[in-house]
Order: structure tokens, then sequence, then C-alpha cells
């Protein structure tokens, strides 16, 4: 269907130049206009749909990447410069006794005043693991997408279980989709 409306949108354009450059007529401008506004229409409509084949082509479990944990009793000043500023990345899980009990964000860290930061462990500012949605391992990712996007507030993260034994394995958030995405 998009590619049905890119070559309708293009077909306007023509018919625009014919009408403007041909027969002198000026509303030929806005044809053309309706089709540049259709084509672009179509190509993100193409894209959306493109992305959503090859999201449902991927399973979650595939694109889980391994992210270091934060210790809970961790002082918040430690995890900032040996954490998120040592490898860029914008979350991280906190354990305690060996087991996920949350999620710290780099938004979360922010909303801490400088001053402040050094009162703080991990685990006084960490979300609790019931504020993120749950999917499991052998998800799509477009379903994952739509968990996600569909979130009220930030950050758009989600647990992975394991399907069988409810066993946290890991985070996905939209980034982590959107990279998949690439290959």
């Amino acid at each position: 269907a998009s590619k049905v409306g890119i070559f309708f949108s293009y077909s306007l354009v023509v018919l625009g130049f014919i009408q403007w450059i041909f027969l002198g007529d000026f509303g030929g401008m806005w044809l053309i206009l309706m089709g540049f506004i259709l084509s672009s229409a179509a190509r993100r409509s193409y894209y959306q749909t493109k992305s959503e084949v090859k999201l449902s082509n991927i399973i979650v479990r595939d694109i889980l990447a391994q992210k270091f944990v934060l210790p809970y009793e961790l002082p918040l000043i430690d995890a900032i410069k040996y954490y998120f500023m040592a490898f860029n990345q914008y979350y991280f899980p906190v354990v305690d006794a060996g087991k996920f009990v949350g999620i710290l964000h780099l938004e979360d860290v922010k909303q801490i005043p400088i001053e402040k930061q050094t009162e703080y462990i991990v685990g006084d500012i960490a979300k609790n693991l019931s504020e993120f949605p749950i999917v499991f391992d052998e998800e799509s990712g477009k379903d994952v997408m739509k968990i996600l996007t569909q979130m009220d507030k930030k950050p758009n993260i989600a647990v992975v279980k394991e399907r069988y034994d409810q066993n946290i394995i890991g985070f996905i958030d939209t980034t982590e989709l959107i990279n998949a995405l690439k290959f």
C-alpha cells in the first residue's frame, strides 16, 4: 500500500508540473505540494512497516545485553563515578543479597542535587522492579516495543524473565530494540 502511495504521490507531482508549466495554471503548485506531502507520509509508512517486520523476527533473548549490576549498599557517588561515567549506560540493575531488587536510571540520579549525592546509597533511589512491566525471553521485539511505547512514565525499561521458571534474566529498553534494527 505504501508503494502505491509513493507512485500516486509522484503522479501528482508530475501532473502538477505539467499543469503549471504547459498550461500556465498556478493550481498545479497545489498538486505538487500535495504530492510531496503524500510522498513523505507514504515513505514513513513504508519504513514503519519494514521496522515492524524486522522487530517481529527478533526474539528478546537474542538481543539482551549483559549489564553490570550495582550493589544495593553502593554509595551513589561511586555509582556515578565508576559505573555511569565509566560504562556510558543509562541504567543499571540493582542487586541485594544476589537478587535483582530494582533499577537505577541516570534520570533518577540527576534529580539528586550534586552536593547531596554523597548522602545516598544506590538502594535509596533505585526504582522497585514492580514499577516495570514484565516480558518473557521468547517474546518478539515488536510485542516488547509495543509494551514499552505504551508506558506512561519514563524510563521505558522492561524486566525480562524466563517463561518456565520465572527467573529474571535481564532488562531491555527501547534503545536496545532500536539498535537491533540496524542489523
